[in-house]
């Protein structure tokens, strides 16, 4: 480790556009999860198919806008969440990070800011991640381990996946339904994809923060058909399942 801690994508044409065609089927990701190209051989992009259960992960917080309501309708649901929280706003929002453990919820590392992980020098990569993780730890209660990270951007690397396991003995969390919530303006569109591609096992990527209230009226529609179908759980319960 090094020293003590001390220290909105915008939508787009582009981003629209990967929405659309950035929906790789599940053979593919079967495929993918065993190639050693940017340590993705390592990155966890699905559970056991085997159970009638996924879970649901929330980037980027937490928020004022909108981690809240999220927690509400989470309860509302009986639905449990894995949230990959940036560690500047763990810092700014204790009583936020505090309310989602309080939720039965878990917090993992999305590293400091909201950056590609994959583009940053190792050097400051490894100090994001690690100031994240002393802000995490030095706020949740004793006995709630941070096991997770997901890389800046969702864009890992070899060196990051590997830094991460050997320095926390973190797990890279990927996903494999990622409806692209931050680039669709379209809530009814997202939802119908999220519902379609749902499967057992699956990971779904979400995001709140700032500019994202509707994350709550969005999650509140999703979770109304995925609960009929599924138990929505958190990541390491889906992973620790028999």
């Amino acid at each position: 480790m090094s020293q003590p801690c001390n220290r909105p994508t915008e939508t787009s044409f582009r981003g629209f556009l990967m929405a659309l065609v950035a929906r790789p089927p599940r053979p593919t990701l079967k495929v993918l999860r065993l190639l050693p190209i940017g340590g993705l051989n390592e990155c966890v992009l699905f559970g056991d198919p085997g159970q009638n259960r996924l879970a649901l992960t929330l980037d980027d917080g937490p928020h004022s806008h909108t981690t809240e309501s999220i927690l509400r309708v989470l309860a509302e649901h009986q639905a449990r969440a894995t949230f990959f929280v940036l560690g500047y706003r763990a810092r700014n929002h204790p009583e936020l990070l505090k309310a989602i453990a309080a939720g039965g919820h878990e917090i993992a590392n999305h590293t400091w800011r909201d950056e590609s992980s994959a583009a940053l020098s190792p050097q400051r990569f490894a100090a994001s991640l690690e100031d994240t993780h002393c802000e995490i730890a030095r706020q949740l209660p004793e006995g709630r381990p941070v096991r997770l990270f997901r890389p800046g951007g969702g864009r890992p690397s070899a060196g990051t996946v590997f830094h991460a396991k050997a320095a926390f003995g973190y797990r890279c969390v990927l996903g494999s339904v990622y409806p692209h919530d931050v680039r669709v303006p379209f809530n009814s569109w997202i939802k119908r994809d999220v519902v379609r591609r749902a499967h057992p096992g699956g990971i779904i990527v979400m995001h709140e923060g700032y500019g994202r209230a509707r994350v709550a009226e969005l999650l509140d529609s999703v979770l109304a058909e995925l609960s009929r179908r599924f138990e929505v759980t958190t990541v390491s319960d889906l992973l620790d399942s028999p």
